[in-house]
């Protein structure tokens, strides 16, 4: 399933269907943390999430602290592909 604020779907063998989208001849009516319904001729069928033992998370973006701890500004960079490179040369000697 693919839940956002902007955003509702589920994927139902293997086809990505959009909350009011078609699957077969029924329509996506629904779509929650516990799973789906889907509605047509033969009336409302709920699809159960197929793994209820996951855990559904919020994923926090990093702060500006560890963001900039994982950057490396340009002359960094080049120092170390400079180390890279005299090892690589002292090698082959």
């Amino acid at each position: 399933m693919i839940i956002s604020p902007d955003r509702r779907a589920a994927i139902i063998n293997g086809q990505t269907v959009e909350l009011g989208g078609k699957y077969g001849d029924a329509q996506l009516t629904e779509v929650n943390e516990s799973g789906v319904v889907l509605s047509g001729t033969r009336g409302k069928q709920k699809l159960l999430l197929m793994f209820p033992a996951v855990g559904i998370s919020k994923k926090e973006p990093p702060s500006s602290s560890q963001q900039d701890a994982t950057k490396m500004d340009s002359t960094e960079k080049q120092a170390v592909g400079k180390a890279a490179s005299s090892a690589a040369a002292q090698e082959e000697k």
